[in-house]
């Protein structure tokens, strides 16, 4: 068995029943929205998350868009070191990452997004070529890649509402 391997502290359960209460699932799958060139949908989910978690763990306990380096206490690390989860909690001495995703029925999610050069430096040497990554699969990339920072990450999660 893997050392890394630990149950995930996130409460599902309290995420179901918000997105059952009124129009909130109307809301975040609804043809998109944006401003200035953000996914409203995607911004409401990641608000109702990162709202959730503060609501279960504290605030002191909850880094939303951070870089995940400052979030597990590195001062360097290595590709996705400077990557902004969605929204990371502390619990029980382990730092537990999630991303996001919102449906987007009216275009194509897996749009790309690609526009970092760590990560594409990080993929040259992994000897990537062809086309980028899309969106989703760039999130999985670095959730696949978030326990190679510390022995601190505790779970990762990709949490798509679709």
């Amino acid at each position: 068995m893997n050392d890394r391997t630990f149950p995930s502290p996130w409460p599902i359960d309290r995420l179901i029943q918000v997105l059952h209460q009124g129009s909130v699932l109307a809301q975040l799958v609804a043809p998109g929205r944006s401003t200035g060139g953000n996914d409203v949908r995607e911004h409401l989910l990641e608000r109702m998350v990162g709202d959730i978690a503060t609501e279960v763990f504290g605030p002191d306990n909850v880094a939303l868009r951070r870089q995940i380096k400052s979030t597990l206490g590195l001062r360097a690390a290595p590709f996705p070191g400077t990557a902004q989860p969605d929204v990371a909690v502390r619990h029980d001495d382990r730092v537990h990452i999630c991303e996001l995703k919102s449906n987007r029925y009216d275009y194509d999610r897996f749009d790309c997004v690609f526009d970092s050069r760590p990560f594409r430096e990080y993929l040259a040497r992994a000897g990537h070529t062809g086309t980028a990554p899309w969106e989703v699969e760039q999130d999985l990339i670095k959730l696949h890649l978030y326990p190679t920072l510390s022995p601190r990450v505790g779970s990762c999660i990709f949490l798509m509402v679709d």
